[in-house]
């Protein structure tokens, strides 16, 4: 824990039980077939992070407090996909911050983050992480988790609801 930037959380249960019969219907968890077991869901980098459904991202985006591209906009969305998806289409207004090159990205996005009142952060949805590596980037930096909005659905549930899509040049 000495040399880990984030160390382990010695009080966390890194091995949790496996679900009793009586969690599912009766069914041990050996007998559960794929398309019935639940989706892996990641924990929150931190508990103040706050979790939002599509439905509260749209009314972010439709709120008329956010102003794309405007250092006083009161949503930031940031987009936690590698270059080649985010130029394929992003939400209209999102900047871009890949995980894995955020040097990069993170001194000319920290002063936006720091004037915004909500961060929405997404990436491809489902099992991708980078979003919450992004989050997690951003405690590391500073940024209150009150501040921050994890939208798991990400990009998948963004197009799968039909919602506005900005490619790069548009």
């Amino acid at each position: 824990n000495a040399v880990r930037a984030r160390g382990l959380d010695l009080t966390r249960d890194y091995f949790k039980a496996m679900p009793s019969p009586a969690t599912t219907g009766g069914v041990r968890s050996d007998q559960l077939r794929p398309a019935d077991a639940k989706k892996k869901v990641t924990p929150l980098p931190n508990p103040g992070v706050q979790e939002v459904t599509l439905e509260e991202v749209v009314h972010c985006f439709r709120d008329p407090e956010y102003a794309p591209g405007q250092a006083d906009s009161r949503y930031l969305f940031l987009d936690a996909r590698n270059d080649a998806d985010y130029q394929e289409g992003h939400i209209p207004g999102a900047l871009q911050v890949d995980h894995y090159y955020k040097d990069e990205y993170l001194p000319d996005l920290l002063p936006r983050i720091d004037s915004a009142e909500h961060v929405i952060i997404y990436c491809n949805g489902d099992d991708c992480e980078d979003s919450i590596l992004v989050c997690m980037d951003l405690l590391d930096e500073g940024v209150p988790a009150r501040k921050l909005m994890l939208f798991r659905d990400g990009w998948e549930g963004w197009v799968k609801a039909k919602c506005a899509v900005e490619t790069e040049g548009d």
